[in-house]
């Protein structure tokens, strides 16, 4: 295998022992909280803290490993018992391995310790997975700004008057002159009959249908 490394302070080591691959973080970015907005762009210095899933960069590729479904990652007993979680591995550009995950317990970024092992899927017929990890420098991963947000098409834009007071609005409105020009319709004259006092209701008869007549 053959690793590329594109950030400052990316590493990648074999550990042969366990039959892995170690690598740390280089970038981390808060990616989603159900209790507050996350912070925009990703840090170099910051503090885990639970309830929150965090997207690390990593800064590495490895030649053939260009799906999650060829490998599995983990973090390393130290964070392990904090309680870290990986929630979903992807790939950025350049095939960079991104990692997702979540913490019981807050603990801080270090980023010159390795937090993560990967293990190759064993091949079918052999019993060990050959790591001879080769190591390469790669051009590094070029900044861009963060995206603007475009409006959607069946997104209404933000009323101007969202932020006003509504009483003001209100009255605004009520002060303000209609130029319109308004487009008389004609209506007919409907005649009514004349008025010649209340209704009585005549009680019914014997031998009559039962019906009330008015």
């Amino acid at each position: 295998m053959e690793a590329s490394t594109f950030r400052d302070d990316a590493l990648v080591e074999v550990d042969n022992e366990n039959g892995c691959l170690k690598f740390r973080g280089a970038l981390v970015a808060e990616f989603l909280s159900p209790e507050r907005v996350c912070a925009l762009g990703a840090r170099t210095e910051l503090t885990f803290k639970p309830n929150m899933i965090y997207k690390v960069y990593t800064g590495i590729s490895v030649d053939f490993l260009t799906t999650s479904s060829l490998f599995t990652v983990r973090p390393v007993d130290k964070l392990f018992a904090k309680g870290v979680e990986v929630k979903r591995v992807e790939f950025g550009e350049q095939d960079e391995i991104i990692v997702y995950l979540t913490t019981m317990e807050a603990f801080p970024f270090v980023k010159n310790e390795f937090m993560f092992e990967m293990y190759p899927h064993l091949n079918s017929t052999t019993d060990q997975p050959d790591i001879q990890l080769r190591k390469k420098n790669a051009k590094k991963l070029e900044k861009k700004p963060l995206p603007t947000v475009v409006l959607k098409e069946n997104q209404p834009p933000v009323s101007q008057t969202a932020n006003k007071n509504p009483e003001k609005v209100v009255e605004d409105w009520l002060n303000s002159s209609d130029k319109t020009e308004g487009k008389a319709v004609p209506t007919p004259e409907v005649k009514r009959p004349p008025y010649n006092g209340p209704a009585v209701v005549k009680a019914a008869t014997a031998g009559s249908t039962g019906q009330a007549k008015v």
